[in-house]
């Protein structure tokens, strides 16, 4: 199959605003226009080689571009500007502003997906005995550049920087399971599972600043923000599981035990360093869980039916949320992670009828 998408979106936002606490007034408004192209191409072949056995291959290609530009405007004065009448303002009101600002952003990006997916069932003797291997890999990439040109207006003082920043990222992953289920007495089956999936990430990421706004020529590069990021991401699992199903009854009861491991590393170089000398920052994190699940559903001789669902779950802190190292990118918002993060969880009840 093949699946082409393309799209394009413009969208522009004007606001006036007069605080009635205080003589205070503000205007703000931005302008964007993005544009989009996807293509995607898939497969399904399946095959049986004995009438026990099939064998599914899922493939998928992805292709993505995108590019973006957009610009926006901000003033703030310490007097009221009376909005009701905001077009007939003298220049002179206008421009006697307390604080100005102007970005102009674009950024274009290009990526690729490439992914493969192989299911293996094998129907056993005994009625109701599988044994299932799944098998997946794949890899991505992508490369990106952005500008910002940011003029900031704060009590006559000029502010300006015009930011180019530069990212390639190449990914990759494998993982598989295998599940077995036996059934035990008639209506009652038991299940096992196991799962494993590795990935890794590489990124390099560079900050330059220019002298001027055509971001050709001479250039400053902000060391504290270019660096080559690695990641790796591991994690086993096993569930054990029990479903009965008798009449109008089912009951499906399951626990997983979950280990992952998180590791990154990070190249950098200090600001001001003569010698460029590379630093170093690695973090690495294990965690453990125990995710319970449980499902009832149940239909009485009137119809009714009653369901009753349970399901725990985790959310592990990303390896750019553990990494202490400080983002400037944004002179407004530094921003750096914390290593003593734990896991998220979950709880979720439903009920219905």
């Amino acid at each position: 199959s093949y699946f082409f998408n393309q799209g394009r979106t413009f969208a522009t936002d004007t606001t006036y605003t007069d605080d009635l606490n205080k003589d205070a007034s503000s205007f703000s408004s931005s302008s964007s226009l993005s544009h989009s192209m996807s293509h995607r191409i898939g497969g399904r072949i399946s095959y049986k080689p004995t009438e026990k056995d099939e064998i599914l291959i899922r493939p998928s290609v992805n292709f993505q571009s995108s590019d973006s530009r957009g610009e926006t405007e901000s003033r703030s004065w310490n007097y009221k500007l009376d909005s009701v009448s905001i077009d007939k303002i003298a220049q002179y009101r206008w421009d006697d502003f307390l604080s100005k600002n102007n970005n102009i952003t674009g950024s274009e990006t290009d990526s690729w997906n490439v992914r493969a997916n192989v299911l293996w069932r094998h129907r056993l003797n005994n009625p109701g005995r599988t044994l299932s291997i799944n098998v997946n890999g794949g890899a991505s990439g992508s490369d990106s550049e952005s500008t910002a040109i940011r003029k900031m207006i704060l009590g006559g003082v000029n502010s300006n920087d015009n930011q180019m920043n530069t990212n390639d990222n190449n990914n990759s992953n494998f993982g598989g399971n295998i599940q077995y289920t036996e059934p035990i007495v008639k209506g009652l089956n038991l299940s096992l599972r196991y799962d494993i999936n590795y990935s890794q990430s590489k990124r390099d990421t560079k900050v330059d600043y220019y002298d001027n706004e055509s971001f050709t020529g001479s250039f400053t590069s902000d060391a504290r923000n270019t660096n080559t990021y690695e990641q790796k991401n591991l994690r086993n699992s096993g569930e054990l599981g029990l479903s009965y199903n008798y009449k109008t009854l089912r009951i499906n009861a399951s626990s997983r035990f979950q280990h992952q491991t998180l590791e990154g590393d990070q190249d950098y170089y200090l600001m001001g360093d003569a010698d460029k000398q590379i630093y170093n920052i690695n973090t690495k994190k294990n965690y453990f869980s125990v995710l319970p699940n449980f499902r009832l559903e149940y239909r009485t001789a009137g119809g009714t039916q009653f369901r009753i669902n349970y399901r725990s779950n985790v959310n592990n802190p990303s390896i750019q949320n553990l990494q202490k190292s400080v983002n400037t990118t944004n002179p407004l918002r530094y921003s750096t992670g914390n290593p003593d993060l734990d896991q998220s969880r979950s709880h979720n009840v439903h009920f219905n009828m």
